[in-house]
């Protein structure tokens, strides 16, 4: 299970491919988790073979002797077997030959999916900007996208521009819609001609007429009776 910490992180580095191991779906996530819990145990940590390689590549590079016989030094060895280039560019380690890159996968084509047409899209461009960045984050969380919608349902609760992740708003079944798209690997895509802003104009013209009755009606009533006059002063 994510931790708060690791949601943090998610949330704040979301369009940042190098913390995408932090992803449940990437590949490199089993090998993240398998590192945390070393660490966790106390056991992460290499030995150095440094001196036992040394003493590997010592031990195969000196001369066989029979037994009985001293190793020659090497001032005696150099003397008696001559050096040659040949024999400096045998012993002298060779560089492993470059590899070229490999190519970039080809992407996928990925599928449009276009919203249904019973589906409340926001109008107001920054509503609408907020509900798709939302819905892009959770879904780049994968199975810990639903605590962190869980956690900003808790937190932006007196947000306005965040009533879309409760399930009675009417532009959460949009939410859901666009981050379920997202997390499938699918584009959703916004119909050009939407009947949401005939719903609000709708909406106007019925609190427009109810604002002329009440103003009718306003007029159509009598006239409070005037006070009657003080009494004149004997």
């Amino acid at each position: 299970m994510a931790t708060r910490v690791e949601i943090t992180i998610q949330v704040k580095q979301a369009s940042n491919p190098d913390f995408s191991f932090l992803n449940v779906s990437h590949p490199l996530y089993p090998f993240y988790r398998h590192i945390l819990g070393l660490m966790q145990m106390g056991v992460y940590g290499y030995a150095d073979n440094a001196s036992g390689d040394e003493e590997e590549v010592e031990a195969a590079h000196a001369p066989n002797t029979p037994d009985g016989e001293e190793n020659p030094t090497p001032i005696a060895a150099a003397a008696s077997t001559p050096s040659t280039a040949n024999d400096e560019q045998q012993m002298s380690p060779q560089k492993p030959a470059a590899t070229p890159p490999r190519p970039l996968p080809t992407p996928l084509p990925r599928e449009s999916v276009p919203v249904p047409p019973n589906f409340k899209i926001p109008t107001d461009s920054n509503l609408r900007n907020i509900t798709d960045s939302t819905a892009r984050s959770v879904a780049r969380c994968g199975n810990a996208g639903s605590q962190l919608e869980f956690k900003l349902r808790l937190e932006k609760a007196a947000n306005h521009l965040y009533q879309f992740l409760t399930p009675s708003n009417q532009f959460h079944d949009y939410y859901v819609f666009v981050r379920n798209c997202l997390r499938d690997g699918k584009i959703p895509v916004v119909p050009e001609s939407n009947d949401n802003s005939k719903d609000d104009d709708e909406i106007k013209t019925e609190k427009r007429r109810k604002l002329q009755l009440f103003l009718a009606k306003k007029r159509s009533k009598p006239a409070p009776p005037s006070p009657p006059p003080p009494p004149a002063l004997q």
